[in-house]
């Protein structure tokens, strides 16, 4: 891949994205409103990128590198890096797509944040603890509508002094009832005191800084067609899939297929780039020739494909 050397600057990452208060008082979320934690009354409410920024754009795709400048006690390293990936060029009007939605996503889970749709799983998982009770959710949501109900309304009623009462609240015997990744949960266990109330948590965010490789570059072959389904937000759902295999669509196959054959070529162009950009960092950056703190899957290997009879074979000569 040539010109692969189109890194922007490091820029602070609150100048890019709001990192609001939990609460938003003027939140219209019908399932989690009425919420008090932290001085706030109102629907929880996480990260989101600041209009015309003049740094990303919603439908920007390509790598992205987070860092935060706190030293890792596990890994003894002087800062947390995290290099991702979007090649979701286009999406549904009114969501986060691209690097945007990937980077709001990795705000909310260094605060450890449930996602909104895992509280009410949560809060059954917490209550079947309690009482010691092996049943799977989706059979207790069905068939325990009334308690299910009681368990929502339960949370309203409760006012939380800060966002750890509330993530406590959360779980059972010390142990959260709500999933978080393996590398996120490490971050913040030694991180947990900084992410106590808004006020905490926005001095925490000032050690935080984000960088793009935007893609595809100038000589990507299929650019002129990606940029058209960016800018026109271009997406087929399974549903539009169906249709226009049926004719109940104004889209034909062929364009249909060239969408979708444009989609695996950028997945595949995307995915080679973040794995250059882990074995730079392993070769070059890392001070332990790691992978960054946050990343646990070695996406380098994919490519080692084709290299392991070679390398058998030269470890046989040697010997």
């Amino acid at each position: 891949m040539k010109n692969v050397k189109n890194w922007s600057s490091w820029v602070p990452i609150t100048k890019i994205f709001c990192v609001p208060h939990a609460i938003d008082e003027k939140s219209r979320n019908r399932d989690w409103k009425d919420i008090t934690m932290d001085g706030r009354t109102g629907g929880i409410k996480g990260a989101f990128l600041i209009e015309d920024n003049g740094y990303l754009e919603q439908s920007d795709v390509g790598i992205y590198w987070i860092k935060i400048e706190k030293p890792s006690k596990k890994y003894k390293t002087s800062t947390w890096n995290y290099i991702g990936k979007s090649a979701k060029f286009s999406g549904r009007p009114k969501f986060q797509i691209g690097i945007a939605a990937r980077v709001c996503e990795h705000i909310n889970k260094m605060q450890n944040w449930p996602h909104r749709g895992d509280i009410i799983d949560a809060l059954i998982r917490k209550y079947l603890k309690q009482l010691g009770e092996d049943c799977s959710l989706e059979k207790f949501k069905k068939e325990q509508i009334e308690k299910v109900r009681e368990l929502r309304q339960n949370l309203r009623k409760e006012s939380f002094s800060d966002y750890q009462s509330f993530r406590d609240y959360l779980s059972h015997n010390g142990k959260q009832t709500y999933r978080l990744e393996e590398e996120f949960s490490e971050f913040f266990t030694e991180h947990k005191n900084e992410f106590k109330n808004f006020d905490t948590t926005s001095k925490f965010f000032e050690c935080v800084s984000v960088r793009f490789l935007k893609l595809p570059l100038k000589n990507y072959p299929h650019k002129r067609k990606i940029d058209e389904y960016k800018e026109k937000n271009t997406f087929y759902s399974k549903t539009d899939i169906k249709d226009i295999k049926n004719g109940f669509s104004k889209n034909t196959e062929q364009d249909l297929e060239l969408y979708l054959e444009v989609q695996e070529h950028f997945e595949a162009y995307v995915d080679k780039a973040e794995g250059s950009c882990m074995g730079a960092f392993k070769a070059a950056i890392s001070e332990i020739n790691d992978l960054p703190e946050f990343n646990h899957k070695d996406e380098t290997k994919g490519f080692l494909n084709g290299f392991t009879d070679i390398l058998n074979e030269r470890f046989i000569k040697d010997k």
